[in-house]
């Protein structure tokens, strides 16, 4: 007998306790935005803890673009402060920048700065100078910044100090009146600051410069031609100028010298946070429109489109705000005999902005509270005029007394910068003491939810009149430039999308942001295609509503320049744009469980991404690998990453010039692992 030997069953194969199971979290449209709120484990899946230089647009979030310098001949020798651009009734546009001290029409033909400050000619440098010995002098066209020619001194090696060349005027003239030498120049070797003078004269050949009327010309880097704008040490002694020289301190060698437009101005006082606020009316008396612009310390000034800024007549008193309600123009927070009066409210008869005394002008003080004035804006049919603490409202009802006001529409919620203000249609957004708010004409609202506390707590109270704002109508964005805790200018936005009630974080840059604008080609666009008159239009003639095509975003910058900030451009004029998201911190596994997030499966378009992880909340960061992306948005995959931990937070971040990136959406590919007990 055989006997058979038991064997026992084969061992049955458990597959998912074996090879566990690869599980899946997918993450589309980021629409909550950044939650900076919470910690980054409550917040929602369709949020992220922390954003930078990104924004959500059609459901993908997207890095933002960058800027590029906008113009020739830059940088300015002074702040930009303010944009604005103008139309004629004919259709003409007019581009200006607003400095600290000057006033700018951008010439689209030659795409420079032109002047248009109040001002004078000294010499235009088209006529030969007499030069010195040991230099020679010619009327240069190699180099020229208007006409056809510069004035140009070539300096030998043997000449040493003193006259270079000079010219006399044509008639002596008095120059009293301006504060500022404006000119041109270049030079063929780097020059330091003081080395060059421009010198003027009450005697012909230059013999004998006036000490009042003697500039330094700023540091000069060879072949780059600069716009010098230096202060007249006694303008009281330049009455009766009748030549104009260049002069060396210093033995500099051999050199040349080229020098064009020599101007006399009379600059503004204001600095930096002196801001200008503009509007248009139609003078009946002088009949023509005019721009009007005041910014409380200098004179209101005006302009029509051709020749130079000038003051406004009628001797309307300095203030902070001017708008035209009505075809009457308002001038809010104004200054009176010498002091601010920040309650006060003034307007012109109508029609006749040079007329501020009789007839329907007249003067108001909104004194039932005693907050100051900080800005206002149109709602509707009504001016909103927004206090630090409180909100009136003012409306229009003509006759003699053409304007009735609601003193403390709103009581307790008031505003902190003027420059935030923005009018929205059916409300005004503005940045509050405690919050960002809109008004719609009868109750605010706190909008800065996820944000709100990281907005206020890292503003410089110090600094609050260099806000700015902006907004971006083909993105439906409201940038809010601040700055932040240790800094007098804005380097950094908030970003609120006010059609889906969503900050995405904060944008960063690179540079001082003094100011923001816009600038639009508009084509033959008339004020009647506006199908509004003058006189009953609630918005500025200025108002991008009445152009054909999406905007170019204009940026300032503390160094004297003006970007152009638009989707084309990918990076801060050189500068990686650095954008990145930290999603909130998933967990992914029950009690007595850990994961692994072996792969992360990008739903993306671009040119690539770093991803790091945390499992501290961000507080530490690990590099995982660097995602390619392409234009056609293939899904990508980043696998073998390992993240082994409790909870994943993950940062996706491009640094390269250049890059960028659009997100759909992300699926993290994780394993669960059970907790061995002890």
């Amino acid at each position: 007998m055989v006997l058979l030997k038991h064997r026992p069953p084969k061992k049955r194969i458990d597959i998912e306790s074996e090879q566990p199971y690869i599980q899946s979290k997918p993450i589309f449209a980021l629409t909550g935005g950044e939650n900076s709120q919470l910690p980054p484990i409550e917040i929602e899946d369709r949020c992220y803890s922390n954003g930078h230089n990104v924004y959500l647009f059609g459901n993908k979030l997207k890095s933002r673009y960058g800027y590029e310098p906008f113009g020739n001949g830059l940088p300015l020798p002074s702040i930009p402060v303010q944009f604005e651009q103008f139309y004629a009734y004919d259709g003409t546009e007019y581009l200006v920048c607003f400095t600290e001290k000057d006033v700018y029409h951008y010439n689209s033909v030659t795409e420079y700065w032109d002047l248009v400050s109040p001002n004078e000619i000294v010499h235009d440098c088209e006529d030969a100078w007499t030069a010195s010995a040991d230099v020679v002098g010619s009327q240069a066209t190699d180099w020229f910044r208007y006409g056809t020619k510069s004035a140009k001194f070539n300096v030998q090696d043997a000449f040493t100090t003193g006259l270079v060349g000079y010219i006399n005027l044509a008639a002596p003239i008095d120059l009293t009146g301006y504060t500022y030498l404006h000119f041109y120049i270049k030079s063929s070797i780097n020059v330091a600051a003081g080395k060059i003078q421009v010198v003027l004269d009450d005697t012909a050949d230059c013999a004998s410069p006036i000490a009042g009327g003697t500039v330094n010309v700023p540091a000069l880097t060879a072949g780059v031609a600069k716009e010098c704008q230096v202060v007249l040490p006694t303008p009281a002694s330049l009455g009766a100028i009748a030549s104009v020289g260049i002069q060396l301190t210093e033995d500099l060698g051999a050199m040349s010298i080229w020098i064009d437009d020599i101007k006399a101005c009379k600059c503004f006082t204001g600095d930096y946070l002196s801001r200008f606020t503009v509007d248009t009316i139609y003078d009946d008396d002088a009949g023509e429109l005019k721009y009007v612009a005041s910014n409380n310390s200098d004179n209101p000034i005006y302009w029509t489109g051709t020749g130079n800024w000038a003051e406004l007549g009628g001797s309307p008193n300095k203030g902070k705000i001017v708008f035209n309600f009505n075809h009457h123009l308002l001038i809010l927070n104004t200054v009176v005999s010498g002091a601010q009066a920040p309650q006060r409210i003034e307007w012109s008869d109508l029609g006749k902005p040079t007329v501020w005394t009789g007839g329907a002008s007249g003067s108001v003080n909104l004194a039932a509270t005693p907050d100051f004035i900080v800005g206002a804006a149109f709602l509707r049919s009504q001016l909103v005029i927004l206090k630090e603490t409180s909100i009136s409202i003012c409306t229009y009802v003509g006759g003699v007394n053409p304007f009735e006001f609601e003193e403390n529409k709103i009581k307790s919620i008031g505003c902190a910068a003027r420059g935030s203000i923005q009018p929205m249609g059916e409300t005004i957004i503005f940045l509050g003491w405690d919050d960002v708010y809109v008004f719609d004409g009868f109750t605010t609202k706190g909008i800065g939810g996820n944000v709100k506390n990281s907005i206020i707590d890292n503003i410089n109270p110090a600094k609050l009149a260099a806000i700015h704002s902006h907004i971006i109508e083909e993105l439906g964005l409201y940038l809010l430039f601040v700055p932040v805790l240790g800094s007098d200018y804005c380097t950094k936005a908030w970003v609120y999308d006010y059609v889906n009630d969503v900050w995405y974080g904060d944008w960063i840059f690179p540079d001082n942001i003094t100011c923001t604008g816009f600038y639009q080609n508009a084509g033959a666009l008339t004020i009647g295609q506006a199908l509004m008159t003058i006189g009953t239009a609630n918005f500025r003639i200025s108002s991008r509503s009445l152009g054909s095509m999406s905007p170019y975003g204009l940026l300032g910058t503390s160094d004297g320049y003006i970007m152009k900030f638009e989707s084309s451009i990918l990076d801060d004029d050189g500068t990686a744009i650095d954008p990145y998201i930290d999603t909130k911190s998933y967990v992914l596994t029950d009690v007595n469980e850990y994961d692994v997030v072996d792969e992360i499966v990008m739903y993306a378009k671009g040119t690539s991404l770093l991803v790091h992880a945390s499992d501290d909340d961000g507080q530490s960061w690990v590099y995982k690998g660097t995602i390619t992306l392409d234009s056609a948005g293939t899904t990508t995959y980043l696998r073998n990453i390992k993240h082994v931990a409790e909870k994943h937070m993950f940062r996706f971040r491009n640094m390269t010039v250049g890059g960028w990136f659009e997100i759909a959406g992300y699926d993290l590919k994780y394993i669960k692992k059970q907790r061995k007990q002890s």
